[in-house]
């Protein structure tokens, strides 16, 4: 039969759903409360038992006696303080006395910290007022005239390495010469700058048909430069090279070689020999990267023919940090 088949699978739905909703009150008693209290609103009996009037505590009224209260099974402060004493005893008491202490202890720790965080509140207040009062005043004081912001650098900071490079033409038996120089150069103002170098200088022979490579000696350098505007600085330099005293163009020159006690001494051989220079020139620094800076150098050498040099033009290129 159709109809009683479909009954029977309607009521079967109907038994699974409320076995669900019974659950799902089960699982969430909060949601069983609420369902209670719907069905139980409706009772005339509920409704009287939960009126705010004089039926309020099931008849008692507003104003029910703690013997009442106990009667209907309300929990009151007397109740719970029998309870403690038959689990506590004796030691009740003492427990009292001693959370009595403890809180006493605690609220005067507590004032303590009161005390000490509202004083350094008016120690931080009066610090402020007095630093605003000061700061008109020390708008109005004058910054020392040769203040040095190098003076704040560290002294191996203040050392800057430098390099260069400069060619001279041959001239006569004098054959090319490239030299090499690496120097340190210290900042005594922003604007100042002393500083010590050591070249080597390399012959290159008479000419691009005649290249011939050879050792032309060593030469010492005191220089100072002092910027003026756009990185053009002013440079001034003493130079004293050492040279081997079998180069003919020395003699030529008329540089007089120091003499040897004994003709095999190797260091007189290869440093018995000296020229110097002296010169000023101007300097143009520009920036390479982040970490170096370029130079370029012209100047005047002034002991030039004191020493047979074609021209008192110097020019080098180099870098410094």
């Amino acid at each position: 039969n159709i109809p009683a088949l479909s009954r029977i699978t309607r009521q079967i739905a109907i038994a699974k759903a409320k076995a669900q909703s019974w659950k799902q009150l089960a699982d969430d008693p909060d949601a069983a409360e609420e369902k209670a209290y719907e069905y139980l609103q409706g009772i005339q009996g509920f409704n009287n038992y939960l009126n705010t009037g004089n039926k309020a505590f099931g008849g008692l009224g507003n104003n029910p006696s703690v013997a009442d209260l106990q009667r209907l099974g309300y929990q009151t402060k007397d109740m719970v303080s029998k309870s403690l004493q038959q689990q506590f005893g004796d030691n009740l008491d003492k427990a009292r006395q001693q959370i009595s202490q403890q809180l006493a202890a605690y609220q005067k720790d507590l004032s303590e910290v009161t005390g000490k965080v509202k004083e350094a509140r008016s120690l931080l207040g009066d610090a402020k007022n007095s630093a605003i009062g000061l700061k008109p005043s020390l708008q109005h004081i004058q910054q020392p005239a040769f203040k040095n912001p190098m003076r704040g650098v560290p002294f191996p900071l203040r050392w800057q390495p430098r390099y260069d490079f400069q060619t001279s033409r041959a001239t006569g038996s004098r054959p090319a010469l490239l030299s090499f120089s690496a120097g340190l150069a210290y900042r005594q103002t922003p604007k100042l700058k002393m500083g010590l170098g050591l070249a080597a200088d390399i012959g290159m022979g008479k000419d691009w048909q005649h290249l011939r490579i050879s050792y032309e000696g060593l030469s010492l350098r005191a220089f100072a430069d002092y910027e003026m505007i756009f990185g053009i600085a002013v440079e001034g330099g003493y130079e004293r090279a050492f040279r081997p005293v079998s180069r003919p163009y020395l003699q030529n020159d008329g540089t007089t070689p120091t003499q040897s006690k004994s003709g095999n001494n190797i260091i007189q051989k290869t440093f018995g020999s000296q020229q110097q220079a002296a010169y000023v020139g101007l300097m143009k620094s520009y920036r390479i990267n982040s970490k170096w800076n370029g130079a370029f150098m012209i100047g005047y050498n002034f002991l030039y023919r004191q020493y047979g040099l074609g021209t008192p033009l110097m020019i080098r290129i180099g870098w410094e940090k």
